[in-house]
């Protein structure tokens, strides 16, 4: 399963939230999950971006790390 955190207040989710909106097989299987709509969905994506290395360099620079696509809980790809 593909998951890919957004958020409806970040202007760089804009064109991601867009697409996955005219189509939502865009970004294949893929489910939006909005990070900002409620604190489980936020928990959920705090719990990648606590623990896996590739979030450290966007922490360092005070980013959030999303839009991103994680796939099966491991694969992580910033869109």
């Amino acid at each position: 399963m593909s998951e890919i955190f957004v958020s409806s207040l970040c202007p760089d989710c804009t064109e991601v939230i867009e697409n996955y909106q005219k189509d939502p097989l865009f970004y294949g299987e893929a489910v939006l999950v909005d990070i900002t709509e409620s604190m489980a969905n936020l928990k959920g994506f705090l719990s990648y971006r606590d623990k896996k290395i590739e979030f450290k360099e966007k922490i360092h620079t005070n980013q959030v790390g999303i839009p991103v696509m994680i796939s099966d809980k491991e694969e992580i790809k910033f869109i």
